[in-house]
């Protein structure tokens, strides 16, 4: 596949165009890779409003009925629950790990196996986040291309 780059003068000329005789996976993974680039949500924090890039995500995760997004040094509260997260990004990247989570695979250091079919993510920022077996199989799909539901 070649690559090319060209320099612009104007922001907002920016664009990434995608060139291919059929969509594969690949085109689709890195075509979902672009679009999340400029996706935003709102966080707070303190009582203080923040716009949150997607990228800079690491996992979503549900406490005490609250919603909270990881970013490397921060945690965000989100005024979204879980499945409307789910829903919203799952397109993006963002897969569910298990019934209190959902985790960013742009954020995603390795994947090593756990006992009872479980399997354990290791993000960038050094936490480890329980995969449940119920989720294994999307998981593998997803990341390994394997097996799925």
């Amino acid at each position: 596949m070649r690559v090319v780059m060209r320099r612009i003068q104007n922001k907002t000329e920016e664009q990434v165009v995608l060139e291919c005789v059929e969509m594969t996976e690949e085109f689709e993974a890195i075509r979902k890779f672009a679009a999340n680039q400029g996706n935003n949500l709102t966080g707070y924090l303190n009582e203080k409003r923040y716009t949150l890039p997607l990228k800079n995500i690491f996992y979503f995760e549900t406490v005490d009925e609250k919603v909270f997004a990881y970013t490397f040094k921060e945690v965000y509260e989100v005024k979204m629950r879980l499945y409307e997260l789910e829903e919203e990004y799952g397109s993006q990247f963002f897969i569910r790990c298990s019934k209190q989570a959902i985790l960013n695979l742009m954020r995603l250091e390795c994947i090593s196996p756990e006992i009872n079919g479980r399997f354990v993510a290791h993000m960038k920022n050094g936490e480890q986040i329980i995969i449940t077996r119920q989720y294994v199989p999307d998981l593998k799909k997803v990341v390994m291309g394997k097996g799925g539901k």
